[in-house]
């Protein structure tokens, strides 16, 4: 129970950047908090839909092995050794009768798999794939559960707005006496520039429709990697919209490809048998699981990068930031999407290298297991992608913390 309980105040904290305000964060927990708890009336729903995946399965099954007119023999028992002793007279010949015994049983239940193999082919794809079929099942339910999570926790609801004085936005000098006309004292910025009517206007995505769908991506997504505290400057923390949101989309359906696409030649890779491809239906579930996953993935490294970088700066300056930092990590989600191919392709290059004579040179070298140096060389050009991205969100977010709007 513990552990339910706990699980459910991390996800809250986990969803929390992405419904935040500019507000205290103490409100913005609890209003993740309520609607985690609001939300978790439909696991009971996921738990009944695989409750009933599970008894129709099994009754296909039950129901299929009893239609065919042949069915597969049943084997005994494996034989149990003799317990005489050396010495006793019929020793040797209990142990010749155990042998034989045995190599009979060995030879009958070969025989009986040879047999459940050709029935296990003729069988249905959906009967004869069940662990596929809820594995593609549980993360299904996993995704749309959490988009209705999220769906919900981005709800607008009433807020207690904190009243701030007018502030430089580059400085954060205290702008209350100072007329529109008038410079910052401490960096020179025109005072309209924070306070006019034109500040803040938002990313070219968030005013798309000016300037085309294609042209906003590709400059918001530009921007955030070359000059996010160019963006940072953009963006709103009072009224943040639902602009990032959106921009998340495309990058995530373009996540789910490269995912899917990238399973079948690492099959190839791996596989010595050359068998891995016999049951198709097995393969094409594989896919899917492997493509939601990797989208998975994706929605929580940004949810996670935005509550680090948020938690960090809101610490620093005594402000509610985490609704800055999930809208720079949003609108880094092309970077996501790099980042995501190169860890693909790098993954399968470095499969190739598995049984090289370079890695049982450095396994020798470092004393390390061949497959953890495998999984090493792998790791540590994702970790350089992970900094630069965390760098990122931290210099775009930093940027917004003197935001008047």
């Amino acid at each position: 129970a513990l552990g339910i309980e706990f699980g459910f105040l991390a996800t809250a904290l986990l969803v929390m950047p992405w419904g935040a305000r500019d507000e205290p964060i103490r409100q913005s927990y609890m209003g993740a908090l309520r609607a985690t708890w609001l939300h978790t009336g439909t696991l009971f729903i996921f738990a009944l839909l695989v409750g009933a995946l599970a008894v129709g399965l099994t009754t296909a099954e039950r129901n299929w092995w009893a239609s065919i007119q042949q069915p597969v023999p049943a084997v005994g028992s494996f034989p149990q050794p003799p317990k005489l002793d050396a010495g006793d007279p019929d020793y040797a010949k209990a142990w010749v009768e155990y042998r034989q015994a045995t190599k009979t049983w060995m030879s009958q239940m070969s025989l009986v798999n040879q047999q459940r193999r050709k029935a296990k082919s003729r069988q249905p794809w959906y009967i004869r794939n069940p662990e596929s079929i809820y594995m593609l099942t549980v993360f299904i339910l996993i995704a749309w559960w959490l988009w209705g999570l999220l769906r919900r926790v981005g709800i607008r609801r009433d807020t207690n707005w904190i009243a701030r004085d007018p502030m430089c936005q580059i400085c954060g000098y205290n702008l209350t006496s100072i007329q529109m006309e008038g410079r910052c004292p401490e960096c020179g910025l025109e005072a309209r520039e924070s306070l006019g009517p034109n500040v803040r206007p938002g990313t070219a995505w968030s005013n798309r429709r000016g300037r085309g769908v294609v042209s906003s991506l590709w400059c918001t997504a530009s921007e955030a990697v070359r000059k996010p505290r160019g963006l940072g400057r953009q963006i709103r923390l009072q009224q943040p919209g639902t602009a990032h949101r959106r921009f998340i989309v495309l990058p995530l359906v373009l996540i789910f490809l490269i995912g899917a696409v990238s399973l079948v030649p690492s099959i190839l890779i791996t596989d010595k048998s050359g068998n891995a491809f016999e049951d198709s239906e097995n393969i094409r579930m594989g896919v899917l699981i492997f493509g939601l996953t990797c989208v998975l993935g994706a929605v929580c490294v940004t949810l996670l990068s935005a509550l680090l970088v948020g938690g960090l700066e809101s610490w620093r300056c005594k402000r509610n930031l985490f609704v800055a930092a999930t809208q720079i990590a949003c609108y880094l989600a092309p970077y996501l999407l790099a980042w995501c191919f190169f860890g693909a392709f790098w993954g399968l290059y470095v499969l190739l290298w598995t049984d090289s004579d370079l890695i049982s040179r450095l396994s020798g070298f470092t004393r390390i297991r061949p497959e953890f140096v495998t999984i090493y060389i792998w790791f540590l050009p994702n970790l350089a992608w992970a900094l630069f991205y965390l760098s990122r969100i931290s210099q775009g977010t930093r940027a917004a913390q003197y935001a008047n709007e």
